[in-house]
């Protein structure tokens, strides 16, 4: 609960449930025996089924997690990461499921789900003297259905859509509390037994504290689509119209119009990716000062992933320093290019100053001989497994700013920068276990 909270487990349900109903048909009756089917298969994955009651189109149950590690294991399976830390949470949760039956002309199948009890270590922590009116509250929003999630599956499997119920909730106690959610809507495609494709919409989410911390979120869309035959094989595109934070008077933090690409694909037991974003405004707001951002751009891609260390690295234990350092000298074994082909702000304000920005492009070779130990011991002495060239652009006006930095002023008088079209430029580059700067070396 501490990573995705009682909004994000609802949708794991409800995207748990996509799983459950692919492929069934349009009679009520044959649907029924689906859900029993199912039904009884949850019950071997840890999960619990209480308070059952049947009628001829609809039926209710409550969903319990009373084996959190056999649950976190059917989620991962399922391609829902989850990690054993995260049992915990799970432990004396209950979910209320509806199902209703052929109940529109979309539909074969829908279910309301809606929590009816907190997992334990919540419930424990609001049941502490102080907490003991939030605890009141939390009981009524869970009678109420305020964290309540539809799902509709459609006629012959081939698609699903729902929403979550819009929220707004204050709690008064030694904080004002405020959480608002306007406008959550998802909606996909299931081919050949599959989820194919994925879109949800978020208009607003709005968290205050206090009226010292205020966070907003608005006009959030994501879309996930399966590209190829593994959950490696995807894209997915993300965007938001705004994304404030602030608190009282000392600081705050402002991104409009945000964009972001990200595309994964496998092919004979290597994978490559790649990340595109864009920002259109940044401004960063401390006390007095000020920093404006515009136009930032980064693009990044990956090549030569092998997946069967990638895979076991996100299972592995974290402080198993021994098998990850393994891992990655495994991941790396095909050897590994990444670059960036782009890193850029058009147009900087600091401080009142405007000023043009920066482009950085890169470029890095990691040789399948690069031994993981020896980078760590030595990294000198790894060098020869590195290739590696970087072009920094800089505006004149921006080149004069930093410069007025000690450190950056002595750098700047050692290795000089070109001057190209009215900018200033430098090439560094690591070959053969030399590095350059504008061709003058450095080691």
């Amino acid at each position: 609960m501490k990573k995705f909270g009682l909004v994000g487990l609802a949708l794991i349900i409800a995207l748990a449930i996509y799983y459950f109903t692919i492929g069934t048909t349009q009679i009520a009756t044959q649907m029924k025996a689906t859900i029993n089917t199912q039904l009884a298969s949850l019950q071997k994955q840890g999960f619990s089924v209480e308070n059952r009651e049947v009628l001829d189109r609809k039926e209710h149950f409550i969903l319990s997690f009373n084996e959190p590690e056999k649950v976190i294991q059917f989620f991962n399976a399922k391609g829902i990461r989850l990690y054993d830390n995260d049992a915990e949470a799970f432990q004396g949760l209950k979910i209320g499921v509806d199902v209703y039956y052929a109940a529109d002309t979309y539909s074969s199948v829908s279910f309301d789900m809606y929590p009816v009890a907190l997992p334990h270590t919540i419930r424990q922590a609001f049941e502490l003297e102080e907490n003991k009116d939030a605890l009141l509250r939390i009981n009524k929003m869970l009678k109420e259905k305020t964290f309540f999630t539809h799902l509709s599956i459609a006629k012959l499997g081939s698609g699903f859509k729902g929403y979550m119920k819009d929220i707004n909730e204050s709690f008064e106690d030694k904080e004002n509390i405020k959480i608002a959610m306007e406008g959550l809507t998802f909606s996909g495609n299931i081919k050949k037994n599959k989820i194919e494709k994925i879109k949800q919409n978020i208009k607003s989410v709005s968290l205050e504290i206090s009226n010292e911390i205020k966070i907003l979120l608005s006009n959030m869309k994501t879309k996930y689509s399966m590209t190829g035959d593994t959950k490696y094989d995807y894209s997915t595109e993300y965007s938001m119209e705004k994304m404030s934070l602030k608190r009282t008077q000392d600081f705050s933090l402002e991104m409009n119009n945000i964009d972001m690409r990200s595309v994964s694909t496998t092919k004979d037991g290597l994978a490559s990716g790649t990340l595109e974003s864009k920002v259109k405004d940044i401004v960063l707001s401390q006390d007095t000062k000020k920093i404006a951002l515009k136009d930032t751009t980064f693009a990044i891609k990956a090549d030569n992933l092998d997946m069967s260390a990638f895979k076991k690295l996100q299972e592995v234990d974290p402080n198993n320093d021994k098998q990850i350092k393994a891992l990655l000298q495994e991941l790396i074994s095909k050897g590994i290019q990444v670059s960036i082909s782009k890193f850029a702000i058009n147009k900087l304000e600091v401080e009142e100053q405007k000023m043009d920005g920066f482009t950085i492009d890169a470029k890095v070779n990691i040789d399948k001989t690069l031994n993981i130990a020896s980078l760590e011991k030595n990294p000198i002495l790894a060098m020869s497994a590195i290739d590696a060239s970087i072009n920094l652009n800089l505006s004149n006006e921006l080149f004069t700013f930093i410069a007025q930095e000690p450190k950056v002023m002595m750098a700047a008088m050692i290795f000089r920068p070109k001057d190209i079209n009215g900018k200033k430029e430098y090439t560094l580059k690591l070959e053969n276990s030399k590095l350059t700067v504008n061709g003058m070396p450095v080691m």
